[in-house]
């Protein structure tokens, strides 16, 4: 056996060094890009909480149907990417055009704005659901599946199904 005193040079021990650099190296980039992902999924979920509230000032507008079903269908998009459900997506759809045309009734037969309260209070039950799911990752209220299902049924028996005429002339979702 041979021994040897002083400086060697071990080029395993440069490649192993040089693996666990760049090893090191990679995963910190891996991880730095989940934190941005994670960042930038919080701020779609409360850009997306926000633009819910942005609803109310549109059904309201007894002429702006148009301007409503685009507002549904943007938030919808961002919605399905924050992974709503999508019958969840549908009862909020189908409770803003229910009270959109509620209000828009009264307007036209009675010159009187004003929406249902069972009907606003259903699609408001809605809301906090839509709202519970956006915003559990920040630590506020967590629904469960029960929750989504419950307020899923409880708009199939309020709301009658749409006419033949209706799913013509509207896009859904």
């Amino acid at each position: 056996m041979v021994l040897v005193v002083g400086p060697v040079s071990d080029t395993g021990s440069v490649v192993v060094g040089g693996a666990i650099g760049a090893t090191a190296t990679v995963l910190g980039v891996a991880i730095t890009a989940l934190i941005q992902l994670w960042r930038e999924r919080g701020r779609l979920k409360l850009d997306s909480a926000i633009e819910l509230a942005d609803l109310g000032p549109l059904m309201a507008n007894e002429n702006g149907y148009y301007e409503l079903q685009a507002a549904l269908h943007r938030l919808d998009a961002r919605l399905s990417r924050c992974g709503v459900p999508t019958e969840l997506r549908k009862a909020l759809r189908d409770t803003t055009i229910a009270c959109w045309r509620n209000n828009a009734t009264g307007i036209e037969q009675h010159d009187q704005p004003g929406f249902d309260s069972t009907l606003l209070e259903l699609r408001s039950r809605v809301v906090a659901v839509v709202r519970g799911l956006l915003l559990q990752s920040m630590g506020h209220n967590l629904r469960s599946k029960a929750d989504v299902d419950k307020i899923v049924n409880a708009v199939g028996e309020a709301l009658p199904p749409p006419s033949q005429g209706e799913l013509d002339s509207e896009l859904f979702l």
